[in-house]
């Protein structure tokens, strides 16, 4: 999944809006549930979708800056 791509994506969608990295998060979780479920299959150390959601707001979060 490309994390920055999608996040772009609601980003531009929503010029006028400002965002939460948990907004984001669930908003790709909800439109690209099949992108989610393989980064979730893929993890050795994700086990639920709330872990999911945490990690996939952390990688946001942390990337931000640059992006």
């Amino acid at each position: 999944m490309n994390l920055r791509e999608r996040t772009f994506e609601l980003l531009k969608k929503h010029p006028d809006q400002r965002f939460k990295a948990r907004e984001i998060a669930e908003w790709i979780h909800q439109n690209y549930p099949n992108e989610t479920r393989i980064k979730l299959e893929r993890s050795r150390s994700l086990e639920t979708e709330a872990a999911l959601l945490g990690q996939i707001v952390a990688e946001i979060g942390a990337n931000r800056p640059g992006w």
